[in-house]
C-alpha cells in the first residue's frame, strides 16, 4: 500500500464511499500526500477527524463530491501540496507517543 501511496499525487482511501469503511489514512499521510475519504471511516474515527481537523485530509460526501475534490486538487498543485505538508506536520507532531507514555508509567 505505501508504494502506491508514494507513486500518487493524491490519495483517496478506498472502502470509505460505502458502509465497509475504509483503510488507514496514515500511510499517505506520512508520504506528505492529501488524503480523501469517504463518509465511511468508522474504523479510523478518531485519526481521520484529526488528520481533517490539522488540514491534511478531507472528507466527500459521494462519487461527485470526490470526483470534484480531486479535480480541484489537480488543479491547485500549492492547495494539494499544502494539504500534504498539514497531514506530514500532523503526523511529526504526534510522533513519540509510546515513549511519552512508557516514561509516564515507569514514573509511576
Amino acid at each position: 500500500m505505501l508504494g502506491f501511496c508514494a507513486a500518487s499525487d493524491i490519495v483517496f482511501v478506498g472502502g470509505s464511499l460505502i458502509e465497509r469503511g475504509g483503510h488507514n489514512p496514515l500511510e499517505p499521510a506520512l508520504l506528505s500526500r492529501p488524503v480523501l475519504v469517504g463518509p465511511h471511516y468508522f474504523n479510523f474515527l478518531q485519526i481521520t477527524d484529526q488528520l481533517a481537523e490539522a488540514g491534511g485530509l478531507n472528507v466527500v460526501a459521494d462519487e461527485q463530491a470526490l470526483e470534484s475534490r480531486l479535480k480541484a486538487l489537480l488543479e491547485d498543485t500549492v492547495q494539494a501540496g499544502d494539504m500534504g505538508a498539514k497531514g506530514k506536520a500532523y503526523l511529526d507532531a504526534n510522533r513519540g507517543a509510546l515513549d511519552r507514555l512508557l516514561a509516564l508509567v515507569t514514573g509511576l
